[in-house]
């Protein structure tokens, strides 16, 4: 989340955003679509997902962690 907050906004920007980071987030690089319509930034849903499944295998696994 830190390298996000570094790219688009927070505390810190980054100056020069990454080129592969921009076309992943500005231009549709990935080629989704809803029908004909391109699918906007899927950073932060992929960001949620990920602090999600994160967050489920810590639970699952708490026993083991302790």
């Amino acid at each position: 989340m830190l390298a996000r907050a570094n790219q688009e906004g927070g505390a810190h920007v980054d100056p020069q955003i990454k080129e592969a980071y921009d076309k992943l987030a500005n231009s549709n690089s990935t080629g989704w679509t809803y029908g004909k319509v391109p699918l906007s930034n899927p950073v932060p849903y992929a960001l949620r997902q990920i602090s999600y499944e994160v967050f489920a295998s810590v639970q699952q696994q708490r026993d083991r962690i302790k």
